[in-house]
């Protein structure tokens, strides 16, 4: 048997690896909004504020899955990046914008929107506004 390296691991640049995340936390998100595919697939991408103010909302049954037609995204701060996916809902076309925000724990969606509808109810139960959360700990 010989001894053959491995070759290196090249790790994906940030630059390449966030609009693929981006893109595919868009494609999940309409597969959850029309029924075809169950929450929790998402908690692990969300923050978890984010998760339980779309517990109410984001569910909208739909015969089909609609379709993610183009994801542009930019890195607005450190550890921010701003997204705008363009939707095909087969009657229409719409978007849905969110960002994802560096945390401890990785890159995960903080926020939301499709535009259509407004901003998220706040969540079915009562979030202290005056302690710090762990972003503010950190100094993220």
């Amino acid at each position: 048997m010989s001894d053959v390296l491995a070759p290196p691991v090249r790790r994906e640049s940030l630059e390449t690896r966030l609009p693929r995340m981006a893109r595919a936390f868009a494609v999940l998100f309409l597969e959850i909004e029309a029924g075809h595919r169950q929450r929790r697939h998402l908690r692990k991408l969300m923050t978890p504020l984010l998760y339980a103010r779309l517990t109410e909302v984001w569910v909208r049954p739909a015969a089909s899955t609609p379709t993610v037609l183009k994801v542009r995204g930019r890195r607005s701060a450190a550890g921010l990046y701003d997204v705008v996916a363009t939707v095909d809902r087969g009657h229409r076309i719409t978007a849905l914008a969110f960002s994802l925000r560096r945390t401890p724990a990785g890159w995960r969606v903080d926020d939301l929107i499709r535009p259509e509808h407004g901003p998220l109810p706040e969540p079915p139960f009562p979030v202290p506004v005056d302690e710090p959360d762990i972003f503010d700990l950190l100094g993220v």
